[in-house]
Parts: structure tokens; C-alpha cells; sequence
């Protein structure tokens, strides 16, 4: 009994879930009947061969290889990976927060600030945590030894009854295919090559020893990670008998009110993973007192608090820095906020991103100082006290064209609005008047709702601007970006303010 029809579409669907929209997972779909049969066929054969993957280098402050694989081999580790974990989640202990259903780093810093209460007898009496982490982790995972585990516990399952057979030689072939793949040597170096001169020679996969080493970005990757890393979690559990113990991936912490005790645990630790897994610490570790806080997965935790880490906060600084760099342009009157529907996105997912983050710390007053650090954000996303980003410069949902103007005038009252409306460019009322005093005349008949109306053809717009910069008139501009229910959906496109003005709060 090996893989039949169903669970390799299912893994299929597993594969496209979050992906739908990439290239890699349309061009499978308009094949996808070819592609579900010839998997199933080399499955049935035992011919299966991974294709070769894709490899680039991350763009943050500490370079690092991924290796993508392809979409077809990724619908075989969805295929393969599920049996495997309900083999290894009985075994795993309870405190590995990595690449685990129902755990992940919000889970482990919230066991980790229990550990420190319970070992500080809620802050009543000192007590310390170690903070270790593995060098070069996935590059020196050794491929025989991981097989090994694998291969015993596959054993064990089919010996039991929990698998049949013959599904157990093939999950056993299946791995032993896939750690046998050279997977370096055989990737296809995506992006920009100097990019791939930033990472540190002993990070490149392509100089692990031969057998030594797993790519960083498959699913099984991650998955063998915790069955190889899982050894070190008994010794340390049921050896050390260390009962306040967290690990996620290769970065763990022990806590204990003796740090003679830790440091005794350092050294049983560096001798168990160089004899038993081939590995080795980074460094000598941390060694802290509890009350000082830890840095442990992008916070800085304590008991009953956590902090933002001061790193992650950097980076966003860095990256709101380049986005206003690139939409606040200055001029010799003032300065312009522009903004396209590209920059828009990037700027709102990078935000969204890092205040996800952010909102599982105390850290409304770090929130609110940013849209002051960065003014031409209030021109763009309100801050809730969700931590939940809210776009300001499109209309919400309304029923008329003088709801949509009166919405952007309350947010942008500053200087004069000016809208579009088809093919031409609009503004009313005192923003009319303001406009008639720079030499443009009012219509002869206002728009309904309106007042006074003056309306310019799209093609007059530069040099309406132009006057405007002129005079040192503040103004916004509103632009048609496609339809919300029967009317024109609007955004702001971009703001003029003179040096003396600041953008709407």
C-alpha cells in the first residue's frame, strides 16, 4: 500500500494553500491532472528523483542561502511529511515551539516567561537562565545519522502495527532519496551574484562535507531539523533531568536557581552533541540572571513583560527610512508625498508584517513614535489600538461622490483638494475660491451638493500644479482607481506642503 490518488491531490492542495496566486503554482494547475498521475507513477516505481532547486540569498542584515525547491517536488513533501509526524509528535517533547502544529515563537516566549516565574518563585528569589544556540546548524546536520533515527522509528512503526509495510519502505526510500540529493550542487542561482558573495563561505551549502547538511526552505528540512535536534531534547529532559528547558529550532534555554548547575549543563551539553550528533555550540552562550531578561526569539522577555528587541526595531527603522526617502520627494517650496498602488502595498505589508510582531510585546508608545518619527505615515494608515493598520488615503464604502469628497477633506484638510472625475480635475467650494484668487475661473454652474466648482481638463494638471507650488499652496490630489459598487473608487495619489507644514496628523 504506498501513496493512492486522493493523498497526493491532497498534498497538492496542501502545497497551493497561501501560494494560489504564485507562477510556479498556476503553471502546475493547468497541468495538474499530468503532473498528480506522473508523481503517483514514480511513486509506484520507486523512480521518484528530486528536480533541481532554486537558489538565492535573503535581503536582510545577515545574508542567508534558501533553497526553493520546485512546486512538484513540494506537493511530494507535503505528501511525505504528515505520515512522518504522526510518527515523531508522540516522541517529541512537549517544549519544541518549532515547525509544530499549536506551538511556534509566541508559545515558546509565553512558556518561557512561565519558567520564569516558577523559577523565581514569581520574582521572590534570584535564579538564572542559560542561552545556547548550535553553529552552522543546517549545514552540519549529518545525513547518516538523521537517516538512522529515521529509519529506527520507521521500524518501530511498522513493527507495531501503527504503518504497513510496505508504506513504511516506501516513506523510508522516499527520505533516503531525498538526503541523498545534492541538493547545492545542483541549484540554479537565482538573483544578483554579489549577493551570493556576502554569505560567509562555512553558510554555503555547496561547502558542507560530503553528507553533511540540509537545505534551508523545504518542509522536510524543517521537519528532520526536530527529529535530529529531538536527541538533544531527551538528554537534556530525561539525562539532566533539567526541567525548565525550551527549544525553538537550534536556539534553547535552560533555567535553574543554581548557575553553577547551568554551567555544569553547558559543558554535558557541547560533549553530548560533538559524540552523539556531530555538533557544536556557536559560543560559551548567555548567562544571566532572570531579572535581566532574555533575548530569545526577537523580544527581550522577562517574567510578567516583553520588549520589543532593539535589532528588529532598527529594521524597520531602516526600511521606513527607504520608503520615505522614495515617496517624499523635496522641492525647493516644500516637499510632495507620492504615492502608486505598487508602493502602497509594500509599504502597508511591511508594516503589517512588522507590527504583527510588534503587538505580542509592550509596545503601544514604540507604535505611536513611529507615525511621529515618520510623519507622511498619518497621510496613509491610522494606527488602531489593535495594532491593526487601517488604509486612510481610499475612500471607504459610500454612497455618493460628495461622501467620498467630504471624507478626504476632513482627513486632508490642510491646503486645497482636488479630485478627479473622469477626465478632468475638480475642487469646490472654499477650495474653489482659494483657487479663482491664483487666475482660474469658476464654473458658471456648480456641481449638485457643491457651491462654487472650478473644473480643469486632466491634460491642464501639470501646470495647475505648477501655479500652485508657486503660491505655496498646500494641496492634495485625489485620483480614480477603479470602481467600489456603482461609484469610482478613489485614493489619494499624492500632497504638497510648503516647508512650514507638516502632514496631516
Amino acid at each position: 500500500m504506498g501513496f493512492d490518488f486522493r493523498a497526493i491531490y491532497q498534498a497538492y492542495l496542501a502545497c497551493r494553500r497561501r501560494k494560489r496566486n504564485t507562477r510556479n503554482a498556476q503553471r502546475y494547475e493547468i497541468h495538474l491532472l499530468d503532473y498528480l498521475v506522473n508523481t503517483q507513477q514514480r511513486l509506484q516505481k520507486r523512480c521518484w528523483q528530486p528536480a533541481r532547486s532554486v537558489c538565492f540569498v535573503t535581503s536582510g542584515t545577515k545574508p542567508r542561502e534558501i533553497h526553493a525547491a520546485s512546486f512538484v517536488d513540494r506537493v511530494v513533501h507535503h505528501l511525505v511529511v504528515p505520515p512522518l509526524e504522526k510518527l515523531f509528535e508522540p516522541i517529541f517533547i512537549h517544549d519544541s515551539y518549532a515547525n509544530r502544529k499549536n506551538k511556534g515563537t509566541h508559545k515558546a516566549i509565553e512558556r518561557l516567561q512561565l519558567f520564569m516565574r516558577q523559577i523565581t518563585l514569581n520574582q521572590t528569589r534570584p535564579a538564572y537562565y542559560l542561552q545556547l544556540d548550535i553553529s552552522n546548524f543546517f549545514n552540519s546536520i549529518d545525513k547518516r545519522i538523521l537517516y538512522r533515527l529515521l529509519q529506527n522509528r520507521l521500524g518501530k512503526a511498522v513493527k507495531n502495527n501503527q504503518l504497513p509495510n510496505e508504506k513504511g519502505l516506501l516513506l523510508r526510500d522516499l527520505c533516503k532519496t531525498l538526503l541523498l540529493n545534492d541538493t547545492a550542487h545542483h541549484a540554479i542561482q537565482q538573483g544578483n551574484p554579489n549577493r551570493f558573495a556576502k554569505v560567509p563561505p562555512h553558510k554555503r551549502l555547496s561547502n558542507a562535507p560530503k553528507g553533511v547538511g540540509l537545505p534551508i526552505g523545504d518542509l522536510t528540512s524543517q521537519f528532520f531539523a526536530n527529529v535530529y535536534l529531538n536527541q538533544l531534547d531527551q538528554f537534556v529532559k530525561h539525562q539532566l533531568k533539567c526541567r525548565h528547558y525550551c527549544r525553538y529550532v537550534d536556539d534553547f534555554i535552560l533555567l535553574h536557581e543554581d548557575e553553577k548547575q547551568l554551567i555544569q549543563w553547558r559543558d554535558d551539553i557541547e560533549n553530548f552533541l560533538s559524540e552523539q550528533l556531530n555538533l557544536k555550540l556557536r559560543d560559551s552562550g548567555i548567562l544571566k540572571q532572570v531579572s535581566t531578561g532574555a533575548d530569545f526569539l526577537g523580544y527581550i522577555v522577562r517574567p510578567h513583560y516583553r520588549l520589543v528587541r532593539r535589532r528588529v526595531i532598527d529594521n524597520l527603522k531602516q526600511r521606513l527610512q527607504h520608503f520615505q526617502k522614495r515617496l517624499v520627494k523635496k522641492h525647493q517650496k516644500g516637499e510632495m508625498l507620492e504615492l502608486s498602488r505598487h508602493d502602497t502595498q509594500k509599504l502597508r505589508a511591511t508594516l503589517a508584517s512588522y507590527l504583527g510582531h510588534f503587538k505580542h510585546a509592550n509596545s503601544w508608545r514604540l507604535q505611536q513614535s513611529l507615525w511621529k518619527r515618520y510623519p507622511f505615515l498619518n497621510s496613509v494608515f491610522q494606527l488602531d489600538k489593535f495594532a491593526t493598520i487601517n488604509a486612510v488615503n481610499e475612500s471607504p464604502e459610500s454612497d455618493s461622490f460628495y461622501q467620498q469628497w467630504r471624507y478626504f477633506k476632513q482627513r486632508y484638510p490642510q491646503g486645497i483638494l482636488l479630485i478627479q472625475t473622469g477626465n478632468h480635475v475638480e475642487t469646490y467650494n472654499d477650495d474653489a475660491l482659494q483657487l479663482k484668487q491664483v487666475g482660474y475661473a469658476l464654473n458658471k454652474t456648480a456641481r449638485i451638493h457643491f457651491g462654487q466648482t472650478i473644473s480643469i481638463p486632466l491634460k491642464s494638471f501639470k501646470a495647475l500644479r505648477r501655479s500652485l507650488r508657486r503660491n505655496a499652496i498646500a494641496h492634495s490630489f485625489v485620483a480614480e482607481q477603479g470602481y467600489q459598487k456603482k461609484l469610482k473608487h478613489r485614493v489619494l495619489r499624492f500632497q504638497w506642503q510648503p516647508n512650514n507644514q507638516q502632514y496631516q496628523l
